[in-house]
């Protein structure tokens, strides 16, 4: 008797833990993958990943930044998947730029990227960068730094990539289009090949639209 007087006593209180409980295991449940080994990725996501690039020594942006990551893998069980994805010592690696309007997510929600890259035996890596142009801003973050300069050494600390020039390409659409020229031209000793997709290029006009 004394427990069940307990229990209706404190109803509220075990309702507020069991909701804060609930809470805390969902929160954990959805935390983005971290420094977890390649295969341990590829088994579990079936080639698909998010890593979140926390602030670390030596980052640009002073932020955790999410970055969508496709590895090619064997795929011919898995319906509309026809590649062998061939294991690779390291993987040649496609930096995608995603657009003024979209985020990082916008290729694996509205593209077959994850098809492309198992066909052709690629890492795709498609980052978060905001409506930077990616641009190191002068009142906000270094996007372009970040991206072009810090990110393929953090890819390489989760992911098995090469960082030859020959096997390492950037593209991108509308602003990730500028940004994909911009990379690949200043860093041309790093990225072998770039890909603009309907670019935003005349940034003058750009400043003057509306006016």
């Amino acid at each position: 008797m004394k427990s069940i007087r307990f229990i209706f006593r404190h109803f509220d209180y075990i309702i507020l833990a069991l909701m804060l409980l609930a809470a805390i295991v969902l929160v954990c449940s959805c935390q983005s993958v971290r420094y977890v080994p390649v295969e341990t990725v590829k088994t579990a996501l079936r080639g698909a990943a998010t890593v979140r690039v926390l602030p670390n020594t030596p980052m640009l942006i002073g932020m955790g930044v999410s970055v969508n990551v496709v590895l090619p893998e064997k795929a011919k069980t898995l319906i509309g998947m026809t590649a062998d994805g061939a294991a690779s010592p390291t993987y040649k690696t496609l930096y995608l730029l995603h657009g003024l309007s979209d985020d990082h997510s916008i290729w694996m929600r509205r593209t077959s990227i994850e098809r492309y890259a198992a066909q052709y035996g690629i890492c795709v890596v498609m980052p978060f960068a905001a409506r930077s142009f990616y641009c190191d801003m002068a009142h906000g973050e270094k996007y372009y730094t970040f991206i072009a300069k810090e990110l393929p050494q953090r890819i390489s600390e989760f992911f098995r990539v090469s960082s030859k020039r020959e096997d390492n390409a950037v593209a991108g659409l509308s602003m990730g289009g500028y940004g994909a020229m911009k990379i690949a031209l200043r860093e041309n000793d790093q990225f072998c090949a770039c890909a603009a997709l309907s670019p935003v290029c005349d940034m003058d006009a750009l400043r003057h639209m509306g006016e």
